[in-house]
């Protein structure tokens, strides 16, 4: 089994994407809790930034320590992260369409869980797979809450 501190170049670039889309995914969820006026969505949305973050802070430690001292000092993606995923939502919110909302951050997070499931399987040795795995089950419940979320609005209005 290789150690954090021998991860290939390659693999330090597709955790920097996951680095990426997760601290993209903490400002969309961060922004569109602000925004909403349904306090569970609101609520749940917070709770998905944080999450997020966390998710971010825990990939670029292991980034850090494999020693990409680029990423490691804030340069490259991450100083320039702006937020794609609200930049996709923010017209649903704007109307008030909370059911929108909810089928765009659902579109985006399957697209994240995809990207989670190919990381996994691509690097299937890696010392970071553990991680992987633990952060693809929080996006696959991240999934399930928003998908719940929103089949509870959509039949509300029904």
């Amino acid at each position: 089994m290789k150690t954090l501190c021998s991860l290939r170049e390659e693999t330090t670039e597709r955790l920097n994407e996951l680095v990426h889309m997760n601290l993209d995914a903490a400002g969309g969820f961060a922004n569109a809790a602000e925004l909403v006026d349904d306090e569970p969505v609101a609520r749940a949305f917070r709770d998905c930034a944080r999450q997020r973050r966390e998710m971010a802070e825990a990939l670029q430690r292991v980034v850090n320590r494999a020693g990409d001292d680029d990423h490691a000092k804030g340069n490259g993606h991450l100083r320039a992260c702006a937020s794609t995923w609200w930049s996709r939502i923010r017209g649903p919110v704007r109307h008030g369409d909370v059911p929108a909302l909810l089928r765009g951050a659902e579109r985006r997070e399957r697209a994240i869980k995809t990207r989670y499931e190919d990381t996994v399987r691509s690097y299937a040795g890696s010392a970071v797979r553990g991680l992987l795995l633990e952060q693809l089950r929080a996006v696959s419940r991240t999934c399930d809450r928003i998908r719940a979320l929103r089949d509870a609005r959509t039949h509300s209005e029904i």
